[in-house]
């Protein structure tokens, strides 16, 4: 049977830029749901959890979507070596830094520095 992609809800209206350096297939893998949510992504000057920026369903940390997602979103899919990432919607600066292997779909657009 096969589990259904981590798939990542934004549902907050972001005013400044959200690091989701931590939220790739590498970084996650062997993370429970729980760990994941409690995860804290640099926002602006401040932190905020996962699940206060994320409605979070499914568990395949190797499948990651990121759905209704912003230009505000920086950085996903840094330094990841496995797994894919689906963007439906919009990225933000630093797509893909650093990334050794793993595969990132975008179906909207991508800001500067996208790798």
């Amino acid at each position: 049977r096969s589990m259904t992609a981590l798939t990542l809800t934004l549902k907050k209206d972001l005013h400044h830029a959200l690091s989701c350096a931590a939220l790739t297939p590498s970084n996650l893998a062997n993370k429970t749901t729980s760990e994941i949510a409690s995860i804290q992504l640099q926002y602006g000057n401040s932190a905020l959890r996962v699940d206060e920026v994320f409605e979070m369903t499914g568990a395949d940390t190797q499948n990651i979507h990121f759905k209704n997602s912003s230009s505000k979103l920086n950085y996903i899919g840094a330094n990841n070596a496995s797994g894919s990432i689906v963007i439906q919607g919009d990225a933000g600066a630093y797509l893909g830094f650093g990334m050794k292997q793993g595969e990132i779909y975008c179906n909207g657009s991508a800001s500067d520095y996208a790798a």
